[in-house]
């Protein structure tokens, strides 16, 4: 038995987790992003599209410090970080990165899952 039996698109699914998701491209460039995670930066989802990772980041030193893993090893697991909110306020969470490679072996994308850690700050 499949349990995601008419479940087709992946997009689907995602959009109805309740941790943020979403994916860069390798130059930074959001991609996609699922509802919880424009809830979670108070944006639209056709506002978020299109802009750079680097512009939510609140940390710039963490930020790199997962991309070098990234690079390095394909991945980032369970790394605490701030990022910004459309409002300006800052938004704590922790994040699990993996880069998402062609049939070439070539990445072409970055894939996050994050969740917020703000109610467990209080």
């Amino acid at each position: 038995m499949r349990v995601f039996e008419g479940l087709i698109n992946i997009e689907s699914i995602l959009d109805h987790i309740e941790d943020s998701i979403f994916a860069i491209d390798p130059s930074g460039l959001i991609r996609y992003a699922n509802p919880a995670f424009c809830r979670l930066l108070g944006y639209q989802e056709d506002e978020i599209l299109g802009l750079d990772i680097q512009e939510l980041v609140a940390d710039e030193n963490i930020f790199s410090t997962c991309m070098v893993s990234v690079k390095r090893y394909g991945y980032c697991h369970n790394q605490e970080t701030l990022l910004r909110h459309k409002s300006g306020s800052l938004i704590h969470v922790v994040k699990n990165v993996r880069s998402v490679e062609d049939k070439n072996g070539t990445v072409s994308s970055i894939l996050v899952s994050m969740r917020d850690l703000s109610e467990v700050d209080r």
